[in-house]
Order: structure tokens, then C-alpha cells, then sequence
């Protein structure tokens, strides 16, 4: 009996190095004073070996103590593992695959409409106009006119057009009609070209007037009326500056209805 006492009291010591030496090769536990406190977003895992029969709890936040298991803790060392976790929601590869694939596919969509309105606003810069109506002249008969319009928008506020212009018939510097047509074509500079009321103001020049055969500088302003959108009503005034003409001046206003493309 002492002897077997003796041995109890040998092995005691033995048996406490042994495990305390077990214990410091394992990783630190939920549940150890020691463990170092996770990361943001990890948890710890608790992950049994195989082939064990006892069944240890999962800590989901380093601060939360663990109940002390009965096992034998030198029969089956467990192991921890690390894992991130967004806390309060499910990962996984399949669920971040597909949060990749819909940020792409918006991305995708967001760009695709940006370019839809790049194209549709490169389109509308330009401004395309063909019609006809009358110049009426100062104490001269009235005439029927071709009219067209070619523009291009510089910005929201702003644009440059040509508006040439053919008129039907002519009266020499008596006043007296005739045949001969005349042409003018002021370039003008738009303001508002996309309202419905688009003030002009232009310079150009305007040939056979009165049936002179001379070239002469053409003074022109007016407004762009828009009733539709592809359908507008020009009311302008011109004057013209005649070197060979006994006022030396023409002053006519014009009426157009043309069709904007």
C-alpha cells in the first residue's frame, strides 16, 4: 500500500509536465486566458480530428467561454482554424461569384446606356433644314424662295449655320420684275438652337440684287420659331449693302417654313 502510494505521488508530477507540454504545442482555444483576440470579421473554428468521438462546440466571437468538456484532453488534440466571416451574414465562394458577376453586369449596363446617350446626342449636334417661302422687299414685288440650313450645335447654347437661299425672280433698279433669280447665304450664329424660339444673327453675302450682277455684302437677324419638332417657321430681316445702287442699300424681310431633319 505505502509503495503503491509512492508511485501515485511519483507519477503526479510526471503526468502534469506531460500535459502541461501537450497543452503548449496546441493552438490556443476559445476558452484560454492566453488566445489573442481575432481580427475584425474573423471568428474561430473549432475543427475535430477525424475519428473523434466527442464533439466539441463552435465559439463564434473570441470573447465567448466554452463549457469544460469531461474528455480526456491528451486522447484527441483538436486543432483551430481560421476563417472570415462577415459578421451577421452566410459567405461563400458561390455568393461572392455571383455578387461579382451582378456588379459587372450593371456596370456593364451603365455603360451601354452612357454610350447610347453619347451617340443620340452626337446625332442631334447636327441641324438640317430644307423648306421655301417669300422675300418681300422694300417697295418691290415679292418672290417666292428656296431656303435650306446646315448647323451644327457648339454646345447647349450655341450654334453655327449656313442658310442659303434662291430667290424666284428679280426686279432691276427701277423696279421693274424680271426673270433673273438672286442668291444669298449668310453664316449666323444661333442661340438656344434647341428651344422653341431660337434668336440668329449672321453675316454673308447676297448676289444680283436688283439685278445688278454685282456681289454684296448681307447683314442678317432673325428668330427660329419651332412649331414641331422637325417642322420650323423663320421670319428674318436682310440688308444689303449695294455699291452700285443709288441708295446704296436693300432692306427685305423673309418668311420661310422648312422641314428640320
Amino acid at each position: 500500500m505505502a509503495l503503491a502510494s509512492l508511485q501515485l505521488l511519483l507519477a503526479g508530477p510526471l503526468a502534469a509536465q506531460e500535459l502541461d507540454g501537450n497543452l503548449s504545442t496546441r493552438p490556443p482555444g476559445p476558452g484560454d486566458a492566453s488566445s489573442a483576440v481575432p481580427q475584425a470579421g474573423l471568428v474561430w473554428e473549432l475543427v475535430e480530428p477525424a475519428g473523434s468521438s466527442q464533439i466539441n462546440p463552435v465559439a463564434t466571437a473570441p470573447d465567448q467561454t466554452q463549457a469544460p468538456s469531461t474528455a480526456d484532453p491528451l486522447a484527441a488534440p483538436s486543432t483551430l482554424a481560421w476563417e472570415l466571416v462577415t459578421p451577421g451574414q452566410e459567405t461563400s465562394d458561390t455568393a461572392i461569384a455571383s455578387e461579382i458577376e451582378a456588379a459587372q453586369a450593371s456596370k456593364a449596363e451603365a455603360l451601354e446606356a452612357l454610350e447610347a446617350v453619347s451617340q443620340t446626342r452626337e446625332a442631334s449636334r447636327w441641324i438640317v433644314g430644307i423648306g421655301g417661302g417669300a422675300r418681300i422687299g422694300a417697295g418691290e414685288p415679292t418672290y417666292g424662295m428656296a431656303y435650306g440650313r446646315l448647323g451644327v450645335a457648339l454646345n447647349d447654347d450655341l450654334a453655327l449655320s449656313i442658310r442659303p437661299s434662291y430667290i424666284f425672280g428679280n426686279s432691276d433698279q427701277f423696279g421693274e420684275a424680271n426673270n433673273e433669280g438672286a442668291f444669298q447665304m449668310p453664316v449666323t450664329l444661333d442661340f438656344a438652337p434647341d428651344h422653341w424660339i431660337s434668336p440668329y444673327v449672321g453675316v454673308g453675302i447676297a448676289t444680283n440684287t436688283d439685278s445688278n450682277g454685282s456681289t454684296d455684302l448681307l447683314l442678317s437677324a432673325g428668330l427660329d420659331f419651332r412649331l414641331t419638332k422637325n417642322i420650323s417657321i423663320v421670319t428674318g430681316l436682310n440688308y444689303i449693302r449695294q455699291t452700285d445702287d443709288g441708295d446704296g442699300r436693300d432692306i427685305e424681310g423673309i418668311t420661310v417654313l422648312y422641314l428640320r431633319f
